[in-house]
């Protein structure tokens, strides 16, 4: 990811600078012509970052002062961006051909099948997509259609989603993945605050004197959340981590409680 790039380099001993700054030669420094700030695609922390963009390409991310992040930005968030310009990347709708029939056993060894599909423009794809659910709808039923929301999206992007749901397919089948990886957090916050919503941002780990983490490792799923941890256990707070396994979170914990599950679960 970085390198110490001495005087050769135009730059000071110990200097530490993402490798990607550099040109082809590594000998000079490459500057961006604008910044654009968005949200970190990857994680649920909600992490704002600012990409430093070249012709049109992301050189490099940086970490805004955000509320959830305050500057940091995990490995995925700082240098997992390639994907925007990989040439596999799909920039436009596909619609199926008329004559490719519906196969799961079909596989293509193409990056994009075109032996299956063809390019549309978005207006033509959005209203097969749509004429294809009113069809279910109309000669199945509502029972017929579902909608499973994500958690990449919004509050406003979640309302509209169900919305579509609700009163485009006229059903009540939406569910989003949510509900289920949270209903433990959910259910425990529902009893003791009456609120299902979290109450405080992951920075406000810096301010406990007792943090337990149980049924969660975030060093994996929210890796940015974790460093709030990390920091707060550093600084004094007592860190119980409560998992059958040992995760990293554990090597700063004051007590790890390795329980034993409460039953096998055989396939």
């Amino acid at each position: 990811m970085c390198g110490l790039r001495r005087v050769r380099a135009g730059l000071p001993y110990g200097a530490l600078m993402p490798a990607v700054m550099l040109d082809k030669n590594q000998t000079r420094t490459v500057y961006a012509d604008k910044k654009v700030d968005s949200l970190c695609p990857f994680g649920g922390v909600g992490c704002q970052v600012t990409y430093q963009v070249k012709d049109e390409k992301v050189i490099y991310a940086e970490g805004r002062d955000g509320p959830a992040n305050h500057n940091r930005l995990c490995v995925k968030g700082r240098f997992s961006f390639d994907y925007i310009h990989h040439p596999h990347r799909l920039t436009k709708p596909l619609v199926r051909l008329p004559n490719a029939k519906k196969d799961p056993t079909t596989r293509s060894t193409r990056p994009i099948p075109f032996t299956h599909f063809r390019e549309a423009s978005w207006d033509e794809a959005l209203d097969i997509a749509a004429k294809g659910l009113v069809k279910i709808r109309d000669e199945k039923g509502p029972k017929a259609l579902a909608g499973f929301g994500s958690a990449k999206g919004s509050n406003e992007e979640a309302y509209l989603f169900q919305k579509l749901v609700r009163t485009g397919f006229a059903s009540n089948n939406v569910d989003h993945c949510t509900r289920l990886c949270h209903a433990s957090s959910v259910a425990a916050l529902m009893e003791g605050l009456n609120s299902g919503a979290v109450s405080a941002p992951f920075a406000a780990a810096m301010d406990a004197e007792f943090i337990m983490v149980i049924g969660a490792n975030p060093t994996i799923n929210h890796p940015v959340a974790a460093t709030y941890i990390k920091n707060a256990a550093k600084r004094g707070a007592k860190l119980v981590v409560a998992d059958p396994r040992r995760q990293t979170l554990s090597r700063h914990a004051h007590k790890h409680l390795q329980f034993k599950l409460a039953a096998t679960w055989r396939c």
